[in-house]
Parts: C-alpha cells; sequence; structure tokens
C-alpha cells in the first residue's frame, strides 16, 4: 500500500507510527479463525405442560429445557437449525414453540400453527431457514386429528394470528453477534387444555467465531507500509396471543 506524502514535507513521525500500528490491528483481526458449525446438546426431554382452567380463564403451560454452554471469547455467527427429537403432541395448534437465548433476551419463534390445525406432532422435527422447504402451518393445511407431522425438515415461522392463517416465515437473525456461552432455553408454551405430549430431547447447531487474541500496540513490530504482518408462564391467554417470541422471553 502506498503511502500518500504532502509534497512540501515528510509525514509526521509519530503519524506514521500509529498508521502502521492500525494496519497490524487491521491484519491481526482478519486472521480469526473461520467460522466453524458445531451442534450443541442434548438438552433434557419430559412431559409437556397442559394449560389449565380456571373458571372463565384459561392459562398456558410451558415447558423448558435448557442447554448451558460456557465458551469464553466465542461468538455466534449463525444459528442454523434446532432440532426436536421424538416430539409428540395432540392437536398442534395449542402450541408455541421457541428458542430463546436467556442472557441476551434474544429469541426465535420456531413453529406457531394456527388456531385451528388439528394435526399431531409424533416425529422428529428439525426447524432451519430455507425458502424451499415448507412450513409446519403449509404442512397441515386443511388436515384433520389423524394426521401426524412427517418426520422431517421445516422452515420456522410465527404465529400469524386469530384468524387460522399461515404465519410468516422467520429467521435466526437475533442470534447473531451474541456470546455462544450462556443458557440457550427451548420453551414449548401450551395454550389450551387437555392435549398432551412428551419431548424426548433437543440441540441446535451453529456456527460460531472464536476471538483469537489480537496483541498490544506496544508488543507489535511496526514494519513499513506495504509489507505483510501477521497477526462478538406466562399466564397469556390465547386471544391475547400476539407472538410467541413476546411469550418466550416473559
Amino acid at each position: 500500500m502506498a503511502l500518500l506524502r504532502h509534497p512540501a514535507r515528510r509525514p509526521h513521525a509519530a503519524a506514521s507510527a500509529a498508521s502502521s500500528v492500525a494496519v497490524l490491528l487491521a491484519l491481526a483481526a482478519s486472521a480469526l479463525p473461520a467460522a466453524a458449525q458445531t451442534t450443541y446438546g442434548p438438552g433434557p426431554g419430559g412431559d409437556l405442560v397442559d394449560a389449565t382452567a380456571v373458571g372463565d380463564e384459561t392459562f398456558s403451560g410451558r415447558f423448558t429445557s435448557d442447554i448451558v454452554l460456557n465458551f469464553a471469547g466465542v461468538t455466534v455467527d449463525q444459528v442454523t437449525s434446532v432440532t426436536l427429537t421424538n416430539l409428540t403432541h395432540t392437536y398442534i395448534a395449542d402450541l408455541a414453540i421457541s428458542l430463546l437465548h436467556v442472557e441476551s433476551g434474544q429469541s426465535v419463534v420456531l413453529t406457531s400453527p394456527p388456531d385451528d390445525t388439528a394435526a399431531n406432532f409424533g416425529g422428529t422435527y428439525t426447524f432451519v431457514v430455507d425458502p424451499g422447504l415448507q412450513t409446519i402451518d403449509q404442512v397441515t393445511r386443511n388436515t384433520n386429528t389423524s394426521f401426524v407431522v412427517p418426520t422431517g425438515s421445516y422452515a420456522i415461522s410465527d404465529y400469524a394470528g386469530e384468524g387460522g392463517e399461515n404465519g410468516p416465515r422467520t429467521d435466526f437473525t437475533a442470534f447473531a453477534g451474541i456470546p455462544l456461552s450462556g443458557t440457550w432455553r427451548l420453551s414449548i408454551e401450551d395454550f389450551e387444555v387437555l392435549g398432551t405430549g412428551t419431548l424426548g430431547s433437543w440441540s441446535f447447531a451453529a456456527t460460531t467465531t472464536s476471538a483469537a487474541a489480537i496483541p498490544e500496540p506496544g508488543t507489535l513490530a511496526l514494519l513499513p507500509l506495504g509489507a505483510l504482518a501477521l497477526a462478538g408462564a406466562g399466564a397469556a391467554r390465547r386471544r391475547r396471543r400476539k407472538s410467541a417470541a413476546a411469550a418466550a422471553t416473559a
């Protein structure tokens, strides 16, 4: 890289040194390890928690399962998938399933089927961001209580609100840039009574970046410019469920 000089004077030595340090720091930062994808878990399973009716009120039940990680200096680049192993539940319209990173407060809805969806869960389901895949809403459209969602991968989507419409597709961008360390919490919230279910286990996959140590400026050799250098429950009633993402952070 060429150093531009004023035609009437030589650059000040301090300014030249500062520029050299900046270049070396930039080169060191660019040498951070490439993102690598890893699967984390499994988180424990168990019986899902049914909603409870008290008089005219229906209070949601919430099952949660945590994966606690401790990776100092590792930042999430992108969550790529969440897998629910051996998930069962009758009448899946009762449910809103979401992933929360407790410390950052960031959460994403995986699926929250329309109110009139009578199908059942009975398999292993992986939720991803893929425009080529159907959402759970799309797969279960116009099905009845005898239909079981096939094991497989599905695009994540949010709740569309009352009215039985398919929910909007979502993504995992809320988790980009947060620390990998902390508590990752799967939440399965049930908004209506009588439906029952279980979860075997769960896991999630993410690409991450490890922050390499960058030397202090005083330890760097100030090379001439142009030289190469070496080197982030709810008690909500069903009719008030505006967004399952908000419920997950409660």
